[in-house]
Parts: C-alpha cells; structure tokens; sequence
C-alpha cells in the first residue's frame, strides 16, 4: 500500500528519493510488491524523471538505470490475466537513460 500512495505523490519528491524507491521495489523479491504496483511506479518515475536526466548526478543516473534494467524482463514477460502491465516503459527509460549516459560519457 506504501508504494501505491507514493505513486501518487512522486511528482513532488526529490529524484534521487524517487529513484531510490524504485531500486528499492526492482530488488523485492516474490510477491511483496504486486506487479501492477511497480509497474505503476516505474511508469511515474518514467514520466516524471525522465524529462530531467540532464539535471541528476552521474551516481543516480547509473542507480536509474540498474532500477530500469531490472524491471525490463518483467515488462516483457507475459503478464498473468489479472493485471495490467505499464507496457515498454522501462526499456523507453533505459534508452533515455542511455542517451544522457553518452552525452556524459566523460563525466561517468
């Protein structure tokens, strides 16, 4: 239920606490967090940090793309009937991700 209410207030985090929660959610094992959750969640981080990936530290660009790349197989699984999955979402975060990674490459 925590991570559903914090959907919801994203926006108005800071983004590395953001960031932070989804890592957090891509590392829970089993059913802890329901799949349509951390879908949810990786679709608001995705709309909400990415249009900002030029302003975040190298350090959170790369804790960004962990939390991305963990949900990618996820996404591509089939889902079971019942839920609802938040589509490529995490392969458009990952390629955004990316992008900002080589514009920096110096920096990383």
């Amino acid at each position: 239920k925590a991570v559903e209410v914090a959907v919801t207030f994203l926006g108005t985090w800071p983004a590395a606490d953001a960031i932070r929660l989804l890592l957090a959610t891509a590392k829970a094992k089993g059913d802890a967090i329901p799949r349509q959750t951390r879908c949810a969640l990786l679709r608001e981080v995705t709309h909400v940090i990415a249009p900002h990936l030029h302003e975040l530290a190298a350090a959170e660009l790369v804790r960004l793309a962990l939390a991305a790349g963990a949900a990618v197989p996820e996404q591509i699984s089939p889902p079971p009937d019942d839920v609802i999955v938040g589509g490529d979402d995490a392969i458009r975060l990952l390629e955004a991700v990316a992008v900002e990674a080589r514009r920096r490459l110096s920096d990383l």
